[in-house]
């Protein structure tokens, strides 16, 4: 049964994992809503780097074993006002190189390599350019970025 996604390159899922798990523990439910896989390639993903699975309070979390406090689960951050420039311009990219026919694989390949080469971009983590370039390619709401990422200048 189709669902109407594209395959997407398991090596993408793993770096998504394991960049939003960095830091600790994550909502199961925020990650259903934003992985960039189907569900069953995420769950594949997840038994392959044997990440770890608690519910707390009725509510269940993803984490590595040597993640921060699990009592101390995290959500999406606000996204702040000062990053939305590079946003912006990543968002207009990736809508260009979808016209041009570029797949999501290669369009998330060429803007974590853009971000990589230019130093007056902000640091944001693979896993956040890996949510926002399948969430603009789906339309779906870009997702909030990272705390702590500023324009360096």
């Amino acid at each position: 049964m189709k669902t109407g996604r594209r395959p997407i390159n398991r090596d993408l899922v793993i770096i998504w994992l394991q960049d939003i798990l960095a830091h600790g523990p994550i909502l199961v439910e925020d990650i259903m809503k934003r992985t960039p896989a189907s569900w069953r390639t995420t769950e594949t993903v997840k038994r392959e780097l044997s990440i770890q699975s608690r519910k707390i309070a009725d509510r269940w979390y993803w984490y590595f074993e040597s993640a921060p406090n699990i009592m101390q689960a995290s959500s999406p951050a606000d996204e702040p006002e000062d990053a939305t420039m590079y946003t912006a311009e990543m968002e207009r990219s990736i809508q260009h190189m979808s016209r041009q026919g570029e797949d999501q694989e290669t369009i998330t390949r060429l803007i974590i390599k853009d971000c990589q080469m230019y130093p007056s971009t902000p640091p944001y983590p693979d896993s956040y350019i890996i949510e926002l370039v399948h969430n603009i390619l789906h339309g779906k709401p870009k997702p909030a970025i990272p705390a702590g990422i500023e324009e360096p200048f």
